[in-house]
C-alpha cells in the first residue's frame, strides 16, 4: 500500500460498477476506489456489446482530464505480476499500444446478442486489457 501511495500522483482510476453499486468503507478496504465510480453506468453482461459500451463510457471519463497521457483499461480480475513502478515505467516508454484481438476459429464464442453492434464477420476474440496512447483513445467516440 506504501508504493501505491508514493505514486498515487501518477494515476486515475475510474470504475464502471454495476447501476447502483456504490464503493465506500462497508464494501471496500481500499480508499483509492472511494470516489472514483463514474456517475453514469449501464448493466454490462459477459460477451454482450454491454462490455464496449462500458469501456466508452470509461475512456470519455479519463479523456476529459488533460492530465491522462496513457489509458489502461483493467477488468476486476487483472493480478499484475510486476509492481507498480515496473508498470508505469514500460508503459510509459512504450511508444505503442497494446490491445489484443484475434480471429477465432472456435465459432461458439460469438453471442447472437453482440449483433448490431458487433456483426458476425467484423467479431473478434481479445482480452479485456488494453493499453491506449492519446491518439488512438478518441477512437471510443464511433
Amino acid at each position: 500500500m506504501g508504493e501505491l501511495l508514493r505514486d498515487a500522483a501518477n494515476f486515475s482510476i475510474y470504475i464502471h460498477s454495476e447501476p447502483g453499486f456504490v464503493f465506500d468503507e462497508s464494501t471496500t478496504k481500499s480508499s483509492f476506489f472511494y470516489g472514483r465510480q463514474l456517475s453514469k453506468s449501464i448493466k454490462v453482461m459477459w460477451g454482450e456489446s454491454s462490455m464496449i459500451e462500458a469501456e466508452k463510457l470509461l475512456l470519455g471519463a479519463a479523456l476529459e482530464d488533460p492530465a491522462n497521457q496513457r489509458f489502461v483499461l483493467l477488468s476486476d480480475s487483472c493480478v499484475p505480476l510486476y509492481n507498480f513502478s515496473y508498470i508505469y515505467h514500460y508503459v510509459m516508454s512504450s511508444p505503442r499500444s497494446f490491445v489484443d484481438s484475434f480471429l477465432d476459429k472456435k465459432e461458439s464464442r460469438y453471442n447472437p446478442k453482440m449483433s448490431p453492434t458487433i456483426p458476425k464477420d467484423k467479431w473478434r476474440k481479445g482480452s479485456q486489457v488494453f493499453i491506449l496512447l492519446p491518439l488512438f483513445s478518441n477512437l471510443s467516440s464511433f
